[in-house]
């Protein structure tokens, strides 16, 4: 996916152009495999599941929590569009979009000083993996930052050994699919070096 960069006029533009230097701060790498995800193939930027919108798969929810819907699932001005098509024909709004959501979910899970447990060791379902800035990012867009934090405390709970049969039943369809996240991207490069 091509990286959107500022242009002289200070307005974001996409660049399709590998020659120009990358300025985005979410990596193509990351972005790429969330859109492989999340939409399966199943139209890039034209992806439409259900409600969930583009080649992020954005929920009226996510959305909402970004301020671009409000509570009535209307567009608003901030998002700059009049309606699904108009998000869907715009993939610089699109990433404008997932930007927001997921600074907006790093903000979430870090609330109320929950100590972000970067670095730790997990003993997983399908194997060890360390909780990384990445795999929160995709574990977050997938299940949101509530759901995220909640599974955070959990494992803290059981010492770090995520065991399936001690989930919560009510939770079980949600912890699984966060935990996969959180193993899968922990490698892939979510946020850019400064300045590259």
């Amino acid at each position: 996916m091509p990286d959107p960069i500022d242009t002289a006029t200070g307005e974001l533009t996409l660049v399709p152009d590998p020659r120009f230097r990358l300025q985005w701060p979410i990596t193509a790498a990351f972005r790429e495999r969330i859109g492989n995800e999340e939409s399966r193939g199943s139209g890039g930027y034209l992806a439409r599941n259900g409600d969930a919108l583009g080649a992020y798969q954005l929920r009226p929810i996510a959305l909402q929590d970004i301020g671009w819907r409000d509570d009535n699932g209307n567009w608003t001005e901030k998002s700059g569009v009049a309606n699904d098509n108009d998000f869907l024909f715009s993939p610089l709004k699109q990433e404008i979009a997932l930007k927001e959501f997921l600074l907006h979910n790093r903000r979430l899970l870090g609330a109320n000083d929950f100590a972000v447990p970067i670095g730790q060791v997990v003993r997983g379902i399908k194997g060890d993996f360390t909780i990384t800035e990445n795999g929160l990012a995709a574990a977050m867009h997938r299940g949101g930052a509530p759901a995220v934090k909640r599974y955070l405390k959990f494992l803290a709970e059981q010492g770090w050994v995520s065991d399936e049969t001690k989930f919560p039943s009510d939770w079980a369809d949600k912890f699984k699919p966060i935990e996969t996240r959180l193993r899968k991207f922990a490698d892939i490069p979510y946020l850019r070096p400064h300045g590259h």
